[in-house]
């Protein structure tokens, strides 16, 4: 353990510099290996959990949970936002996914995707223009339901209606125009 004379603290294992004082807090690093923050509930029962913190008194600010590397020391980031209980999640220095408190998860890029499958060949995305669901696999793209039903985006008006054992119907300005029938 080092003490210096403006108050800084270095504490050593096997003459390796593994925690410090700083001016904005405290630092775990290593110069000779990984640096690891590990956090062991050592209690042998099954309500004794390892737990991490990061709290802010301020229900208007953020915490943050940051990545970085020698040319950026922030390129990467969880926050979460206080001021109404959303969860952010940055790469590259910019936000690409959100959780809201309602539980919806958002990507407001024309440019993002959410994609599916280990050959991510599941994708649906916006381009700024128009919406998609894209199979780029070598299989089908199946939609289950007993019934099924194509409707206007303001829900009010069927455009296609198909029920399981009976008719397909067309609609045009949701009045149907032709139907499948049996025989």
């Amino acid at each position: 353990i080092v003490c210096h004379d403006d108050g800084g603290v270095e504490l050593y294992f096997d003459d390796d510099r593994k925690f410090r004082t700083i001016t904005s807090g405290a630092q775990v690093e290593s110069t000779t290996s990984d640096t690891n923050f590990v956090v062991i509930a050592e209690e042998d029962d099954s309500s004794a959990d390892s737990i991490i913190q990061i709290r802010t008194t301020n229900t208007s600010a953020s915490s943050y949970l940051m990545f970085g590397d020698g040319d950026d020391s922030n390129i990467g980031k969880i926050r979460y936002l206080h001021s109404n209980d959303d969860m952010l999640f940055y790469t590259n220095d910019t936000e690409k996914w959100r959780i809201t408190s309602g539980g919806n998860l958002q990507n407001n890029s024309d440019s993002g995707k959410l994609q599916l499958g280990t050959s991510e060949d599941l994708e649906l995305f916006h381009d700024g223009s128009n919406s998609y669901i894209k199979d780029a696999g070598t299989g089908e793209l199946r939609i289950l339901s007993d019934v099924f039903t194509v409707k206007n985006a303001a829900d009010n008006e069927t455009m296609i209606l198909g029920g399981q054992n009976g008719a397909v119907t067309l609609y045009h300005n949701n009045a149907a125009k032709i139907a499948t029938a049996s025989g």
